[in-house]
């Protein structure tokens, strides 16, 4: 076990609205990462990203980097590994990235953990509750004590969970195929007695 305050830097997303620029010509422009963005099995669903005109650039803090972890800290926490095709974007202050001591702890390790089961009771202990949604303070996260096996350990969690999500993706597709066709039979049979 270990404090993940004492395996990973934090660095806290942007307010957005005070740092955006208004007029859509000018100044600098980034791809822009917010909540609805997040996916199932710590993925970003980024098809209609946002790209977003600033009036200054953007500290390389507040852009994501690949290997970073990003963390959702409203409800539901979700954290997501940051690839190349998902570095340099900017993140709301309602996300965190979190960047791991690789020699200790792999970042796609943490992103699973974090996804997982394990510690959502810690989660739901300490988010407070806002106007609508629950959000977990940054300084909560830090304090997150988090199962450590060996590097070499959490390089087989983490292919066993890439392999397993492609089965469950794969699955999946097969689900909603079948209840396309099951709905699409099920109109061309009610059609076909109307029509008797």
């Amino acid at each position: 076990m270990g404090k993940l305050k004492n395996l990973a830097s934090f660095h806290s997303g942007l307010q957005l609205s005070r740092v955006q620029h208004q007029e859509d010509n000018e100044g600098f422009s980034y791809k822009v990462i917010r909540i609805s963005d997040f996916g199932n099995f710590g993925t970003l669903k980024l098809e209609n990203i946002e790209q977003i005109t600033f009036s200054k650039p953007i500290p390389k803090s507040n852009l994501t980097q690949e290997g970073d972890v990003l963390v959702r800290l409203k409800a539901p926490l979700s954290a997501v590994y940051i690839t190349k095709d998902y570095a340099g974007c900017v993140f709301s202050s309602v996300m965190a990235v979190i960047q791991t001591n690789p020699s200790k702890l792999s970042s796609q390790y943490l992103a699973y953990y974090l996804n997982s089961s394990m510690p959502q009771g810690y989660f739901q202990e300490r988010s407070t509750n806002g106007t609508m949604m629950s959000f977990l303070r940054l300084t909560d996260l830090k304090e997150l004590e988090i199962y450590l096996p060996s590097v070499e350990q959490q390089k087989k969690i983490v292919q066993f969970i890439r392999e397993s999500n492609k089965k469950i993706a794969l699955l999946q597709e097969k689900i909603s195929a079948e209840i396309s066709l099951k709905n699409e039979r099920f109109k061309q049979l009610i059609t076909k007695e109307l029509k008797s």
